[in-house]
């Protein structure tokens, strides 16, 4: 094991000589040696104590603390890497306006192809047609022509609106999907997506940090207060490998139930419940672990994110080829 998820709300995380405890209503549900973590993931209500904590941070363990609907909210980490060298490449490359739009195309362009490739595999298991391939091609063709990071981002604004539609289209009329919905989300299928695509973050967050990088400055998304731009552009290409495939798994096989495994929740909408949260981080972990054919070989995503954050680091460094995560068919 190599990463804790508390999700039982209420729960305190406890130091216990060198084990991490976690306990609930003074029972002890679950008990870690810390050789085993590497890092703990928190979510909503739960407390870890001083002690914990401490010994984390002696042990180089990070713990990634996630509100209830699973956005990263914070993380309290040892001290960063100590390569100062990548960080000033990344700052020039992003004052540069020509290298950083390169910088940006990547990702999206090889998000569009694996939204393609994934989707064609959605409707594979349902016998039906996929209507929008052709659309989305030409639309990452546009990729490669835009001018400026605007522009980028207006393009895949317009393949999302495109696969987004085809998703709805394809999974099963019980799966009640408006259309994609951030924060809150307006439906379950959404609240699921958001889910998962914070625990991608963290995945990636975790890499980039591990490395170097300024995880705020990114190329691709806009520079914000407090915005992981570094790890949004980052994880574009996984979003439909992993996260989309795994929602519309789990609802088409009924692992999770929009009628039971929800709550309403004034600030959320949908609140996933504890027990349907286990079944995604176990789909999650599942998935990360299965290696599968990417253009750079068979390996599993695990490897692949880290291969693509080298490939980050390579081309601000030494300018080779910055390649971004593709998926074969």
């Amino acid at each position: 094991m190599s990463t804790i998820y508390v999700t039982t709300q209420g729960a305190v995380i406890k130091k216990v000589e060198k084990r991490f405890i976690i306990e609930f209503e003074g029972e002890t549900i679950a008990s870690f040696p810390d050789f085993k973590v590497e890092n703990i993931l928190v979510y909503g209500n739960i407390q870890i104590t001083t002690q914990a904590i401490r010994h984390a941070l002696n042990n180089g363990i990070n713990i990634v603390f996630m509100n209830s609907a699973g956005k990263f909210t914070g993380k309290i980490s040892p001290l960063e890497s100590k390569n100062i060298y990548l960080r000033i490449s990344q700052f020039e490359n992003f004052r540069n306006t020509s290298q950083c739009l390169k910088l940006a195309k990547e990702p999206i362009s090889a998000k569009i192809h694996n939204a393609v490739v994934m989707l064609q595999r959605f409707v594979k298991n349902v016998d039906e047609e996929l209507q929008y391939k052709e659309e989305l091609k030409r639309i990452n063709k546009l990729v490669e022509t835009a001018t400026t990071v605007d522009e980028l981002r207006g393009i895949e604004g317009e393949a999302s609106a495109v696969y987004f539609k085809e998703i709805k289209r394809i999974i099963t009329p019980e799966i009640k999907f408006k259309g994609r919905s951030y924060y809150p989300a307006e439906d379950p299928f959404n609240s699921v997506l958001n889910f998962l695509y914070g625990l991608l973050s963290h995945e990636i967050l975790s890499i980039l940090e591990s490395k170097g990088f300024d995880p705020y400055l990114g190329f691709f998304h806009s520079v914000e207060y407090g915005r992981i731009s570094l790890v949004y552009d980052m994880i574009e290409p996984f979003r439909p490998v992993i996260a989309d495939s795994i929602a519309v798994k789990v609802f088409r096989k009924k692992e999770i139930s929009q009628e039971d495994d929800f709550e309403p929740s004034p600030e959320y909408c949908y609140l996933i419940k504890d027990s349907a949260k286990r079944v995604l981080i176990s789909n999650y972990e599942e998935k990360m672990e299965s290696p599968l054919e990417a253009t750079n070989g068979k390996m599993k995503p695990r490897q692949i994110a880290i291969d693509n954050v080298n490939s980050l680091a390579r081309f601000l460094q030494n300018g080779e080829p910055f390649q971004a995560f593709r998926i074969i068919k």
